[in-house]
Parts: C-alpha cells; sequence; structure tokens
C-alpha cells in the first residue's frame, strides 16, 4: 500500500529554482535602486557661485524687462498709495476716533496685502524667466491667496523670533546695567550678531515659503541648515543687493523700477543653486491657473 506524505513548507528546492529566485530578486533590487526618486528637502549645492547667481539674475530679467518694471511701479504705487492713507489721517490736526483708527487698520492691511502680492508676483516672474520661459503680465498680478497667507504666516514667526531674541537682549543688559553699565552691553553685541547671522540664513524664507511644503518653523530650519554652510558668499550677495537698490534709490527712486526685479532674480537664481533645480510647481507659481 502506497502512502501519500504531506509535503513540507521547508522542503528543499531544485537548484534552477534556487538560481531563478536569486536573479528575480536581483533584478527587483536593480530596478528599485533604477528608480530611486530624491529627497524634496536635498541640498543641491553646499556653496553658493555668487558671480554665476549674478549672471544669471541678470540674463533672467533681461528676457522680461517690460514686465518687471511695469509689475514694479503697479505695486509700488500700490504701496505708497495706502501708506499715503494712513499718513493723511495721522497728524495732530486730525483727532483719533474710531473711524480713524478703522482706515488706519485697514489702509495698513492693504499695504500688507499689496507687499504679499508684489512679492509672490516677483518670485513667479523671476522662476519663469529662469526656466526660459517670457512671462506675462498675468503672471506677474495672478492672485494666489493660499500662497500669500503661507508666505505671511511664516514671516510672523520669523518677525515674532527676532523679537524674542531683542527683548531677551534688552533684559539681560537691563540686569546687568544694574551691575556694571559697561558690562551690559555685552549681551547687546552678542543678541545684535546673532540677529544678523539669523537674518542672512533666512535670506530665502519667501523663497522656502513658497516653492517648498513646510510649516513655519521647519523653513527656518531649512534656511539655516542650507545657508550655513555658505554664509559668507551669501552675505556678499546681500551687499552686492543692497548695493543694486541703494543706487536705484540715489537715481530719484525711478531706477528702483529696475534694481527690485534684478534684485529678486539674483536671489531666485542663489536660490535655485543652494537648494535644488525644480520645484514644486504644483504648490504656487508657474504652473498654477
Amino acid at each position: 500500500m502506497r502512502v501519500m506524505m504531506p509535503r513540507s513548507g521547508t522542503e528543499t528546492q531544485p537548484p534552477q529554482a534556487k538560481i531563478d529566485n536569486k536573479a528575480k530578486k536581483s533584478a527587483i533590487k536593480s530596478i528599485n535602486k533604477s528608480v530611486e526618486v530624491p529627497k524634496t528637502n536635498e541640498v543641491l549645492n553646499t556653496k553658493l557661485e555668487v558671480i554665476k547667481a549674478i549672471k544669471d539674475g541678470w540674463d533672467g530679467f533681461r528676457k522680461s524687462p517690460r514686465e518687471f518694471v511695469v509689475f514694479t511701479l503697479l505695486i509700488g504705487a500700490l504701496s505708497l498709495g495706502f501708506q499715503a492713507i494712513g499718513s493723511l489721517l495721522v497728524n495732530e490736526n486730525n483727532p483719533i476716533n474710531i473711524g480713524t483708527i478703522i482706515i488706519i487698520v485697514c489702509s495698513s492691511l492693504g499695504s500688507a496685502i499689496v507687499n504679499l502680492w508684489g512679492l509672490t508676483g516677483m518670485i513667479r516672474g523671476s522662476w519663469m524667466v529662469l526656466n526660459g520661459q517670457r512671462p506675462n503680465f498675468a503672471d506677474f498680478i495672478r492672485w494666489d491667496g493660499r500662497a500669500y497667507l503661507r508666505l505671511f504666516i511664516r514671516q510672523l514667526v520669523f518677525g515674532f523670533l527676532l523679537f524674542l531674541l531683542i527683548i531677551t537682549g534688552g533684559l539681560l543688559a537691563g540686569g546687568l546695567a544694574i551691575i556694571n553699565q559697561i558690562v551690559m552691553f555685552i549681551p547687546v553685541i552678542i543678541i545684535a550678531i546673532f540677529v544678523v547671522i539669523l537674518s542672512i540664513n533666512q535670506i530665502f524664507l519667501p523663497w522656502i515659503a513658497l516653492l517648498e511644503e513646510l510649516g513655519p518653523i521647519a523653513t527656518i530650519q531649512r534656511g539655516w541648515q542650507v545657508v550655513n554652510p555658505s554664509w559668507l558668499m551669501v552675505a556678499l550677495l546681500a551687499l552686492f543687493q543692497l548695493l543694486i537698490l541703494t543706487v536705484g534709490t540715489l537715481l530719484c527712486f525711478v531706477g528702483l523700477l529696475g534694481a527690485a526685479p534684478l534684485a529678486a532674480c539674483i536671489s531666485t537664481a542663489a536660490y535655485r543653486q543652494l537648494f535644488k533645480e525644480e520645484a514644486d510647481q504644483s504648490v504656487t507659481l508657474s504652473n498654477a491657473n
């Protein structure tokens, strides 16, 4: 009588089956490795090439100078208009009442919205020209409320952080002044140096806020992480941009119509160097409807 024995789960496979399984596993590993997607927050470069950023920014600005200048003029006119409303109401001859306060608050809010709108449009336009596109005026003025809110919250958090640093320095200085008036300047100097370092580290905060889906604290950490290795080069670039804006201001403010968008294009070129070549276009900018 022939007895049928159940097969064991640990039954040894034939040699040819082992070879086929090994080949299959090797192929799967190779495919997974070939399609591996880099992390969104991967740092592209650790050092900023200042001359290249300036050249790329200038070449980008030259692709669409008229649109940049007209948009800058529009933003400047609207911002000055809101500021003028508040300035006219705040004077000795005009008593402060509920209506005046409401108008001042509305003018301040309007000026803030215009600035957010202008900064987002400038970054959008500069990103497009550096991608080889020529933006039209509609690309600059396109409304994106979620992007403005995201940018505003991150700027607010950063401003609050600076405020805490300044208050801390003031309290330490006040406490040390009781002991010695010379010693009181030590915390002030330390806090001032740290504020300068942090400000340079966060020079790309608007770009990170608009182009990367990070929270407020993560946005600040991202700027610190990426800019820190190239801090001196970024500071040098900031000084160059300050020089451009100063020259534009000295030219009866007319030069700012070209200097401001040129500085934005240079900053965008520097951002692309330090952070990454491609941004998630679904977030805000050039491909948004």
